[in-house]
């Protein structure tokens, strides 16, 4: 599928090579502060972008920004809970789909340069070293350590430079169409990963984009 002027492939990580079991980490994180489960949604929410960029600091900074959207006071010990909850969930709760190690490996194994590029907080650096996931592909670049989120340019042109690729050089696979405007704006090839299981914030509307049912349509 991939063209022969094919240099690198930037690839969502949430929904496109893992997923997560969200429902469940959402549950527990609401009966740990008193909420609602719609009222944690909503923090997630109002937080969302800070931290994504980083704006909080850490993950207890991140977690205390979530409870102070819940109207909880931040208090030290019910932070380091959220933060026991949410470490122990990421550590068996998220799965690695079928054809994504044989897909980024694959890839490499035809000379395309590989990177992950994700919204994500604090939470997310561990998760992807845990997984082994630098060991697969040539670069991560995280929103939170980027400072950037999908779909603002600077975290695609970050990961270009990372891979050595120019835009029209270079595709990217992600289950979002926002984000997938994003990269289209910059002349990237663009996939839109709709998978048979819909995850758990859906898909977005299909239509402006290449659909793929899986990351090995790329091989």
């Amino acid at each position: 599928m991939l063209a022969g002027v094919t240099r690198a492939a930037l690839i969502d990580l949430f929904d496109t090579l893992v997923w997560s079991e969200w429902p469940k980490l959402r549950q527990k994180l609401a009966d740990a502060i008193g909420v609602e489960t719609r009222d944690l949604s909503r923090a997630y929410q109002v937080t969302y972008s800070a931290r994504q960029t980083g704006g909080y600091g850490s993950a207890e900074g991140d977690m205390s920004a979530i409870l102070e959207a819940c109207g909880v006071a931040p208090r030290p010990a019910l932070v380091d809970e959220l933060v026991r909850i949410t470490s122990s969930h990421l550590d068996g709760n998220v799965h690695v789909y079928e054809d994504s190690l044989p897909t980024l490996r694959g890839l490499r194994a035809r000379g395309v340069r590989t990177a992950i590029v994700s919204n994500c907080d604090h939470f997310a650096r561990p998760l992807v070293d845990e997984l082994r996931f630098a060991d697969e592909v040539d670069a991560v670049l995280l929103s939170v350590e980027v400072g950037a989120e999908k779909p603002k340019p600077a975290i695609y042109l970050a990961a270009l430079e990372a891979v050595g690729a120019q835009p029209e050089q270079a595709v990217f696979v992600d289950d979002q169409p926002a984000y997938l405007d994003g990269a289209a704006a910059l002349g990237i090839r663009t996939f839109h990963i709709v998978r048979a299981e819909e995850p758990f914030e859906g898909f977005g509307e299909v239509g402006a984009h290449e659909v793929i049912a899986g990351l090995s349509a790329l091989l």
